[in-house]
């Protein structure tokens, strides 16, 4: 079934959200007080549900000893 859930790149945060490794993570510009700003990068927050028309079948890897 195609959903974040089940795609390679998806990361789980808890059981129902995560966040989508597809592409690069996006900046995200904020604008305080005093005339400052403040930079950091995200991974885009997905449902498990959800699924973009980027999804991949995540494979199972055993553990080897």
């Amino acid at each position: 079934m195609m959903r974040c859930s089940t795609c390679k790149f998806w990361d789980e945060i808890n059981k129902s959200l995560g966040s989508c490794h597809r592409y690069a993570p996006k900046p995200v510009i904020k604008e305080t007080t005093e005339s400052r700003t403040s930079c950091t990068i995200v991974w885009p927050r997905t449902k498990d549900r959800e699924w973009c028309g980027e999804w991949r079948v995540k494979v199972e890897v055993e553990a080897q000893e």
